[in-house]
This record gives structure tokens, C-alpha cells and sequence, in this order.
């Protein structure tokens, strides 16, 4: 449920559904430990490895 890759990579990867990162736009949102995207609070898919 949880992106896992760095905020950075993910987005230049393109493998990140969420096209703005959780951090950068909500901050108040929940993130798991490291800094990862809480998929579930913002109701996306789950993301690829």
C-alpha cells in the first residue's frame, strides 16, 4: 500500500501513480516511516514495485 520508492525516483521513474507527491502537496496527509506515500489515506491504487 505504501510507494516504495524515494520521492525523487519515484517520480522520474514514473512508476509513482499519485502525478504529486503526498509530502510535497499535503504535508498533513500520513506517511510511513521513511517518507512514503500513504496510499490508502488519499484512496489511490496500490503502487508497483
Amino acid at each position: 500500500m505504501f510507494c516504495t520508492f524515494a520521492h525523487d525516483r519515484c517520480e522520474k521513474s514514473g512508476k509513482c501513480r499519485i502525478q504529486r507527491h503526498v509530502r510535497r502537496a499535503s504535508p498533513e496527509l500520513p506517511l510511513s516511516r521513511g517518507g512514503r506515500h500513504d496510499v490508502e489515506a488519499i484512496g489511490m491504487r496500490e503502487h508497483s514495485r
